[in-house]
């Protein structure tokens, strides 16, 4: 039996407004090709090497060789404008919440991932926040999955875990022995097969029964 649902935050719970992080690059005089190849910086941030977004920018910064260094206003803006969630979401979580333990689990910032929750008023649907910079270990590391069933204190297969990410996110989950929800939005090569693939979120209900 399932108790709890846990959530991949990034096109799951939450979208990109692409137009809006576009805007506030241009305004900071980046673009999208810039802006990703800080990645390998930010993937730093996200399992918890810097203190705080000052120090990360600093680097991100000088990584990228900017003349006008970034400050965490930048970020602020970045969390503030371009994270969307949809009312059909919101009614899925509101459903979910009478019947389930609801987890929130990402390769992310804590700060940042509590930021845009109060943001979007969501944040009182997720009984457990698991966030890599916290925990510092990323998905799909069984590790990461270790410490949830800890902190529920349930069995993996009383869990069930959804992602639009198979390999970067789900196999963790299968391997520990979660219950697996592949909500697919893009091709990938399948290196396992999920316990269930959805096209949309709202199909979690039918699985649930």
């Amino acid at each position: 039996m399932i108790k709890a649902v846990i959530f991949d935050f990034g096109n799951v719970i939450v979208e990109t407004k692409d137009s809006k992080l576009k805007k506030i690059l241009k305004k900071y005089g980046l673009n999208e090709k810039v802006y990703r190849k800080g990645h390998k910086v930010y993937k730093l941030y996200s399992l918890g090497l810097f203190k705080n977004d000052k120090e990360y920018l600093d680097v991100y910064s000088k990584i990228l060789k900017l003349k006008n260094p970034l400050k965490p206003k930048f970020i602020d803006e970045l969390l503030k404008e371009t994270f969307d969630v949809r009312p059909s979401t919101v009614n899925l979580l509101k459903k979910l919440k009478k019947r389930y333990k609801i987890v929130l689990a990402t390769n992310f910032v804590e700060s940042w991932v509590k930021k845009v929750l109060k943001n979007l008023g969501i944040a009182k649907f997720f009984d457990l926040l698991v966030v890599s910079s916290k925990i510092k270990v990323r998905k799909p590391n069984p590790l990461f999955f270790h410490h949830i069933i800890k902190k529920l204190k349930l069995k993996p297969e009383e869990c069930l875990f959804i992602s639009d990410e198979l390999n970067e996110d789900l196999s963790g989950a299968k391997v520990i022995g979660m219950k697996t929800v592949w909500l697919k939005k893009k091709k990938e090569i399948m290196t396992f097969k999920p316990d269930f693939v959805i096209d949309e979120l709202r199909q979690i209900l039918r699985i649930l029964g």
